[in-house]
């Protein structure tokens, strides 16, 4: 599945759809180049797949892993090539951001590149890392 959308919240509705679906093409078809570059660098230096360095990222991110809670989105704005979509946490009530930005006229989540680093330069903390997959 091709991410061919023209809204932010369309992006994100298929990213949900696939995460919980297990469909990391689709997955993939929806993030950001910036994204899914670090998360592939995370998935290889790791030695483990893509869909289990996504999982890392969100844990770090949201505090779950991405198959754990399928959110619905509550707000999107839009401000010129920059969206954001506030979603409420199933698991924590709490309210997270995601970020989007269109490129190319196709919106793309942009997931937080601070914390992609810092789970890139975290690659030899293994036990840390069993933990967030288990």
């Amino acid at each position: 599945m091709k991410n061919e959308t023209n809204k932010p919240i369309d992006v994100f509705r298929a990213f949900l759809d696939a995460r919980q679906n297990s469909n990391v093409e689709t997955i993939k078809s929806t993030l950001s180049q910036d994204t899914l570059s670090k998360i592939e660098k995370i998935s290889a230096a790791q030695e483990k797949t893509f869909y289990q360095a996504i999982n890392i990222v969100n844990s770090k991110i949201y505090g779950h892993s991405i198959s754990e809670t399928p959110s619905k989105p509550l707000r999107e704005l839009v401000v010129g090539d920059t969206a954001f979509i506030e979603v409420r946490n199933n698991l924590t009530n709490e309210l997270d951001g995601f970020i989007f930005e269109k490129k190319n006229d196709v919106w793309k989540l942009a997931l937080d590149c601070e914390v992609l680093e810092v789970i890139e330069n975290d690659e030899n903390d293994e036990d840390s890392f069993e933990k967030l997959v288990e």
